[in-house]
């Protein structure tokens, strides 16, 4: 009897400590396929940013001159727009998270305003340099910055029809864990393209 009851506790002190063990492994946001993805898309970005940087120190002057000509104020804004998205997304995923379908909506909703707010500035930004003279035929800051913000648009474009998915998922009347996964897959990516973003503000808008 004394050895049954000592096996009994055993199981019992054992139980508690195999689930503890489980419950701390690191929890992942989203899908393995999304972090694959932003480590390729980062990795691009990082050797347009290289090539950046090497250009720059081969025409440093040059550089210098075309960086005073770029309207910090509006790059400011767009920073802030991007910035702004990023915690709507993520006080969203929060909300669903929570099973908080209607302020999940909302919160995607100022998600979306956000970005497409972002793509318009950029876009009258764009024609303002064109109509002055500045394409990417001047020179090679020029030359960089169309290239580099451009393929950035092109993010911030696919990533409005992700946040239109979250919104659409947010409307489902029962939203399982796939679907929770998928979402923070899309909020993700949303994030990579806010840090782009930070990162292509420093090197043209800033830099002297």
């Amino acid at each position: 009897m004394t050895k049954d009851a000592d096996e009994a506790t055993t199981s019992t002190v054992a139980s508690p400590r195999v689930a503890t063990q489980s419950d701390r492994r690191p929890w992942i946001p989203g899908e393995t396929g999304i972090w694959v993805f932003i480590f390729i898309d980062l990795t691009v970005f990082l050797l347009l940013f290289a090539l950046f940087m090497y250009e720059r120190s081969e025409q440093l002057p040059l550089f210098n001159q075309s960086t005073e000509t770029l309207n910090v104020g509006v790059g400011a804004f767009n920073t802030l727009l991007l910035l702004t998205s990023s915690l709507c997304v993520a006080l969203g995923v929060d909300a669903l998270r929570r099973r908080r379908a209607v302020a999940a909506q909302k919160w995607f909703i100022g998600t979306f305003l956000a970005g497409l707010a972002f793509a318009v500035v950029k876009s009258g930004e764009w024609t303002e340099k064109v109509g002055a003279g500045q394409t990417p035929d001047e020179n090679k800051f020029y030359e960089l910055y169309y290239v580099m913000t451009g393929l950035h648009f092109v993010h911030v474009v696919v990533g409005l029809g992700t946040i239109i998915m979250l919104w659409t998922i947010a409307r489902r009347e029962r939203v399982g864990h796939k679907y929770v996964r998928a979402t923070e897959a899309g909020a993700c990516y949303w994030h990579m393209v806010d840090l782009l973003w930070i990162v292509l503000f420093g090197l043209f808008y800033l830099m002297q």
